[in-house]
């Protein structure tokens, strides 16, 4: 994995936890242990640059649908000093909620 990609992903890991972060503290989430979650590059590029599996994992933690949790993140999301430029919530097949970030 070039040295790129691997600062793009923790950048993504960061982002995702200071939103979650964000939500807690204003509420919008109830303070949780969060589980680990994947990001990585979608074999359909389509779906983004990089793909990020959070809203899924985090749904029982949160004890909230993905699709919120996706939404909430995005609200509260900074990606200001980061490699990214936008992220975007993408409905996948069977409806399973990932959340696309694109540089």
């Amino acid at each position: 994995m070039s040295l790129l990609v691997a600062k793009a992903k923790e950048q993504i890991k960061e982002a995702l936890l200071g939103a979650a972060q964000s939500a807690i503290d204003s509420g919008a989430f109830e303070a949780a242990e969060l589980p680990e979650f994947a990001i990585e590059v979608p074999a359909n590029r389509e779906h983004g640059d990089y793909a990020a599996n959070a809203a899924m994992v985090w749904a029982r933690a949160f004890r909230k649908a993905p699709r919120m949790i996706a939404e909430t993140l995005t609200q509260n999301i900074t990606l200001d000093g980061t490699y990214i430029d936008r992220l975007e919530i993408v409905m996948k097949e069977a409806k399973r909620t990932g959340i696309s970030f694109g540089d």
